[in-house]
């Protein structure tokens, strides 16, 4: 099972950030989201900004063998989903 690289945000306040935050607060809040892992900060622009820390980083085995079992539970579903409509189309064209 090959395990990607993916984005896990930081759960970490940062609503405090304004145009007018001072450089010590900033590095102290980095200083903190660092330690937590943050690798990365996303500012989003709406009617305010909104800053979202996050790492990107690979699966740990456990997250990787999470996916997959989603991901096979999900085709599972799928495929016998298709298998009805493809019966339900089988008998259809058959009748005429």
């Amino acid at each position: 099972m090959k395990k990607i690289e993916k984005r896990f945000d930081i759960h970490y306040d940062l609503s405090n950030w304004n145009y007018n935050t001072e450089i010590k607060q900033i590095r102290q809040d980095l200083d903190i989201i660092e330690s937590l892992g943050a690798t990365h900060i996303e500012f989003c622009s709406y009617d305010e900004i909104s800053v979202i820390p996050f790492c990107n980083r690979f699966e740990t085995n456990e997250e990787a063998e999470r996916r997959y079992r989603i991901d096979k539970y999900k085709t599972e579903i799928q495929e016998k989903e298709d298998l009805k409509l493809l019966e339900k189309l089988k008998l259809k064209y058959e009748n005429k």
